[in-house]
């Protein structure tokens, strides 16, 4: 069963129903964290198996900040210097 997006007296915009997409993630990874760290109170094997996910998230952090953010800067910049160099060389 669909609705039209035009019912009266509802209104979202993507943002407002991205937010609680949002919120409701990070309720979930809060309570995912709770129950490891519980379990590896019981069980200290599962504080390498928490710190493992752990480890991969971080390289893939690192690995976007560097290939995400940093490396299509420094390709600009190198792109502008070889056109500065093409413009000096005319």
């Amino acid at each position: 069963m669909s609705f039209p997006d035009d019912r009266p007296g509802r209104s979202f915009d993507a943002g407002e129903r991205n937010a609680g997409t949002f919120v409701a993630l990070g309720v979930v990874l809060v309570l995912a964290g709770g129950l490891i760290v519980m379990m590896a109170v019981v069980i200290p094997a599962m504080l390498a198996l928490a710190l493992l996910p752990l480890a991969f998230l971080f390289l893939g952090a690192f690995h976007y900040l560097v290939w995400g953010w940093w490396m299509p800067a420094a390709l600009t910049e190198e792109e502008q210097a070889e056109m500065r160099r093409g413009e000096a060389e005319r």
